[in-house]
């Protein structure tokens, strides 16, 4: 969908407004379909807006309302699951929540795994980062 690309677009040039804008129409087209896939990537585009200004604990709400429309039962959508789990996580490690970060980022791992998708070394790192420092 091309209002995805101007929200990325929009995201990656550090103009909140225009990218929440171009989120919002996607949102408004997307509730005159009814397929999943696009229901949920209008979410996760709501909350990449989020993102950038910096309005964290909605972004969240965000890619867990996109999480929520896709079926978590469908293999070819484990990559696309994962891939909001991780934005869950690094929403997370933004707020200093190391904890919910942890958990978001195990979910994603979990899915990469099941899937043996080659990003769960990616993840996997992530995740080891946060172990807690060595005592001492």
């Amino acid at each position: 969908m091309a209002l995805s690309v101007l929200v990325d677009y929009h995201v990656l040039h550090g103009d909140a407004t225009l990218a929440s804008a171009y989120a919002d129409q996607a949102v408004e087209l997307s509730r005159k379909v009814s397929a999943p896939d696009m229901l949920a990537g209008t979410q996760a585009l709501l909350g990449y807006a989020h993102q950038a200004r910096q309005e964290l604990t909605e972004a969240i709400a965000c890619f867990r309302s996109a999480l929520s429309m896709l079926p978590g039962d469908d293999p070819a959508r484990a990559r696309q699951r994962a891939e909001y789990h991780a934005e869950i996580a690094e929403t997370h490690e933004a707020l200093n929540d190391v904890e919910s970060a942890r958990k978001a980022w195990t979910a994603a791992l979990d899915l990469l795994n099941r899937a043996g998708h080659p990003l769960a070394a990616q993840v996997r790192a992530r995740l080891a980062a946060l172990a807690d420092p060595p005592l001492g």
